[in-house]
């Protein structure tokens, strides 16, 4: 089973054969980048997220690494990256990918890894998986009553 892989700037480490990157500057990186904050502006939070257009304070790395990739999920799923969910289980299946996140973090890496790899069949972007429980044309009713009833 393909896995993610942390990158290191330790001398003699290489990335295994096979693993590709998936951090920036790739097609495939998370554009939500997770930084510490000044000292200035400590108040709103440790650690932020941003994208160019707005920031998301934390408390802690994880809460904001968590954010991160949930908006990377959010941004993949309506299609405004520069990569498809198609995209993912096309190119990346069957690979180890790589990312400087640590391991006990979350990722965007790991969000692709189960896109790349999950079974083959209709991709339920609703439900995110391959396989949606509620079944092909039923989830896109459901979506649809949803809609109408709010």
């Amino acid at each position: 089973m393909p896995s993610r892989i942390q990158r290191k700037r330790t001398l003699g480490w290489r990335m295994p054969e096979g693993a590709l990157y998936v951090g920036r500057p790739t097609r495939w990186a998370n554009p939500f980048k997770v930084e510490r904050t000044d000292a200035a502006s400590r108040h709103y939070g440790e650690w932020f997220v941003g994208d160019g257009m707005g920031v998301m304070f934390w408390a802690t790395r994880e809460e904001a690494a968590g954010c991160a990739v949930r908006a990377y999920r959010s941004e993949l799923v309506r299609g405004v990256l520069p990569v498809s969910t198609a995209d993912a289980h096309r190119h990346l299946r069957g690979r180890d990918l790589a990312c400087w996140c640590p391991l006990d973090q979350p990722c965007h890496a790991d969000l692709l890894l189960a896109v790349a790899n999950a079974s083959d069949g209709h991709f339920c972007e609703r439900h995110w998986s391959w396989r949606c429980s509620v079944g092909q044309g039923e989830c896109q009713s459901e979506a649809l009553r949803e809609l109408a009833n709010s």
